[in-house]
């Protein structure tokens, strides 16, 4: 039997000044390299750690920033 399975689109790590850039296009970042590295040092944003590379995938990090910081209006 041929089972095909769809796998997700690989959309690749990228450095956090990358990252930055990735999410917040433009001239200014949205957010500062030194409140990005303070969030993940908390735990609150995924990154993947490969030696001394720190890696993110942009998808994941934007909706770790809306899970918490997303104001909900009513």
């Amino acid at each position: 039997m041929n089972q095909q399975t769809e796998q997700p689109e690989f959309e690749g790590y990228v450095s956090a000044e990358t990252r930055i850039r990735v999410l917040f296009p433009g001239d200014e970042p949205g957010i500062s390299m030194r409140l990005f590295r303070k969030l993940q040092a908390a735990g609150s944003i995924p990154y993947l750690k490969l030696g001394r590379r720190t890696l993110f995938v942009p998808s994941e990090v934007k909706a770790a920033l809306e899970k918490r910081f997303k104001v909900r209006a009513y």
